[in-house]
């Protein structure tokens, strides 16, 4: 399958992300004027936390929704998902509160941040599971327009949470409770758009169904949880340790670093993969030679797009960064420099 063939979808998820990432982007200078590099280094820790605890709490059944055989199947694997964080989310909150107790984290920045915000990661958690499970259901429905405007309504939600937290002086509590909420509002979207599909298949979530799905995808929770966690940890672990080891405001301008270099590649890489995940079974199942032609197709325009951000970044970050988002975040155009590669 060539690429001109998803261009169509492509385009649909694309156009749905564009406009709330460039409102991210766009915001971003004033954002910076209103929290400080120690907001934004509190809201990168429990990110950094929240999000590779999140990518476990789910078994990654939810990677499983694209290539299950029937959409009940897809459908009760979605549910799934979103109820097994639940529990887990919990326990593993319980844990963190007898690790805070027992002095194992010390006293430090991430101690701090595991104190304060403790009882938010069952909820994050819960958002960021059931909005990635959603997005697979939706994609394995080839509902794109459901995707567009479940993206476009978390990004612009985001948007709007961080603007009025901001301007309220809610400060880190105002950034990490607007990510969950943004979360949560694109799940709610995505779901009143396709109600009709989602509530014939709420039948499918019984306890024997869940079994036999959990037996037959055995090998997502066995195999994927554990390779999740070192490629989570590779994610996250720099704003832990620079949080750890230089305090929250350096955190800080290493999560602004990382938003601003990730933003317009993930806008474009994101659109892609998910297309790619849910027409690469459908072209897996017609023929498998014409997936690795698929894959070189969309990895080379990837490339392509990868070049004039990067071109940017390598070139002028500092200089931009300071005169876009206020001196003082000038060293966070010097990490870009380092990070862009």
């Amino acid at each position: 399958m060539k690429f001109s063939k998803l261009k169509k979808p492509f385009l649909k998820i694309l156009g749905a992300g564009a406009l709330p990432q460039l409102l991210l982007f766009a915001i971003s200078p004033v954002l910076t004027r209103i929290f400080t590099s120690d907001d934004f280094g509190v809201y990168g820790i429990f990110i950094a936390l929240s999000a590779t605890i999140a990518a476990v709490s789910g078994g990654r059944l939810e990677f499983a929704i694209p290539v299950s055989k029937t959409i009940n199947d897809a459908g009760a694997l979605f549910l799934f998902s979103a109820v097994l964080s639940i529990p887990v989310s919990c326990i593993v909150t319980y844990f963190i509160l007898v690790f805070l107790n027992s002095g194992v984290f010390g006293d430090g920045v991430i101690y701090v941040v595991l104190k304060e915000f403790l009882f938010v990661f069952p909820f994050s958690i819960f958002s960021i599971v059931s909005y990635q499970a959603l997005q697979y259901w939706l994609l394995r429905s080839k509902n794109y327009h459901a995707v567009a405007i479940s993206r476009w309504v978390q990004g612009l939600s985001l948007a709007s949470l961080h603007l009025a937290a901001g301007f309220w002086s809610f400060g880190a509590w105002g950034l990490i409770l607007s990510h969950a909420l943004a979360q949560m509002v694109g799940v709610i979207c995505g779901l009143k758009v396709a109600r009709e599909k989602i509530s014939r298949q709420l039948p499918s979530l019984t306890s024997s169904n869940f079994w036999r799905l959990l037996v037959l995808n055995r090998s997502y929770p066995s195999v994927m949880v554990p390779a999740t966690i070192f490629n989570m940890l590779g994610q996250h672990l720099p704003v832990l340790l620079v949080g750890a080891l230089y305090g929250t405001s350096s955190a800080g301008m290493l999560a602004i670093a990382q938003r601003l270099c990730g933003a317009p590649l993930a806008l474009i890489a994101q659109a892609i993969g998910q297309i790619y995940v849910a027409e690469a079974p459908r072209v897996l199942e017609v023929s498998s030679s014409q997936l690795p032609i698929m894959f070189v197709s969309l990895m080379k325009r990837l490339l392509l797009a990868a070049i004039i951000p990067l071109g940017v970044i390598l070139m002028a970050a500092p200089y931009l960064v300071g005169i876009a988002f206020g001196e003082e975040w000038h060293d966070a155009g010097v990490l870009m420099q380092i990070l862009g590669i």
